[in-house]
């Protein structure tokens, strides 16, 4: 029972831990949200006439620019990270590099061995085929565009909706994602926790039953 004892006290240590942590950033979330729409208001405030900084200024064919990845850990509590546009085009860059390389050693392999059929003046140079993939690369950097959402109201948006974007950067790239991963591990540790007391309460029940005389030794006890 002393091992149930001791489980059941570091999944309560652990649930505070938890519990500190959920609250301190649910305090933190509500701060950059009152800093968010005050920043909002005050950028409206001092706009030009009739300009309104909201949806009706939307982009409809705007695409997120943050996608939520989830992982499981091992099928006990799912944690949550935010992935921007920037790191999934950087992931998929170093794929088509790690495939282009492996390309390019198939590629020399078929070389030395046409090589020595049809001559080395009739195979292509591995420096025209770096030439080819840099300007494919740079094909690819010259029509990326900017998805910045503050070009939706114009090239020189007040300092103000700026500091309302970094207030929503804040939440939606830390906050949020450790918000539930924290919710997450809490239900976790708190059905570990109702688990440990239902063992502790049978293995008492049954120590009660292996001792005849448990019930009076119980209420001398107490």
């Amino acid at each position: 029972m002393a091992s149930h004892q001791q489980l059941i006290d570091k999944l309560l240590e652990r649930l505070l831990i938890l519990l500190d942590e959920y609250m301190r950033l649910r305090a933190e979330l509500s701060k950059h949200q009152t800093h968010m729409y005050q920043d909002i208001a005050r950028a409206n405030f001092s706009g030009e006439r009739g300009m309104r900084y909201g949806q009706d200024q939307y982009d409809e064919r705007t695409k997120a620019s943050r996608r939520v990845e989830i992982c499981e850990n091992g099928g006990t509590f799912p944690t949550f990270h935010i992935k921007t546009e920037e790191e999934e085009e950087e992931e998929e860059e170093e794929e088509e590099n790690e495939a282009s390389e492996d390309n390019e050693t198939e590629h020399d392999n078929e070389n030395e061995d046409e090589t020595t059929k049809i001559g080395v003046a009739d195979v292509p140079s591995q420096d025209t085929q770096h030439t080819t993939s840099d300007m494919s690369r740079r094909t690819k950097q010259s029509k990326k565009k900017s998805n910045d959402p503050l070009r939706w109201f114009g090239l020189l948006p007040p300092a103000s909706l700026r500091s309302a974007q970094g207030h929503s950067i804040k939440m939606v790239d830390e906050i949020f994602p450790r918000l539930t991963s924290v919710s997450a591990e809490m239900r976790y540790v708190d059905i570990e926790l109702r688990r440990a007391k239902k063992q502790r309460a049978k293995a008492e029940a049954a120590a009660k039953k292996a001792s005849p005389n448990g019930d009076s030794v119980q209420t001398a006890s107490a």
